[in-house]
């Protein structure tokens, strides 16, 4: 038997890539800045748990700003 196809059948399969990303917002009435931190493969789920944090939380949110971490570079960068 070859010992590439060997090698074929027993890689494992690669896990997405996972993204930090900051979530910095102000509530409404509440003149201090707030942050959360959240994992995820790409910026649409982790503003989806960021609004259901939201939710689960009743926050009232004025603005916000996203980042993400380049882990590289060892900074965040703007992603919206």
């Amino acid at each position: 038997m070859n010992p590439l196809s060997l090698l074929k059948k027993t890689k494992k399969r690669k896990d997405p890539d996972l993204f930090e990303f900051k979530f910095s917002y102000l509530q409404v009435g509440v003149s201090q800045l707030s942050e959360k931190h959240f994992f995820a493969e790409n910026l649409t789920m982790a503003s989806e748990m960021f609004t259901f944090a939201c939710s689960k939380e009743n926050l009232k949110i004025e603005s916000m700003e996203v980042k993400r971490w380049n882990r590289w570079a060892d900074r965040w960068e703007d992603v919206n």
